[in-house]
């Protein structure tokens, strides 16, 4: 079996797949994206322990945000190149 020159995306566990989705739904129902306090309301859990799954998330690549910038979290898109 060939290998790949290119190292395979990172798993997300369970509830950094749970964030992704949320996210994403939330954006395409409203038309922005939620802040993290309205994610750790959703998931039911604080919003310290939201700000680090999205660091965790970030980490492997599936969102991103900016620090400090007011509704900055973005799910990326496999099929969409990042900027």
């Amino acid at each position: 079996m060939p290998t790949s020159p290119f190292p395979a995306p990172p798993l997300l566990s369970v509830r950094q797949a749970q964030l992704v989705r949320l996210v994403e739904a939330m954006t395409d129902q409203r038309g922005y994206p939620p802040s993290l306090r309205e994610v750790a309301l959703e998931m039911g859990v604080s919003f310290g322990r939201v700000a680090q799954l999205v660091r965790s998330t970030a980490a492997k690549g599936a969102v991103t945000y900016a620090p400090g910038v007011a509704r900055s979290l973005r799910v990326v898109k496999a099929d969409r190149p990042r900027r």
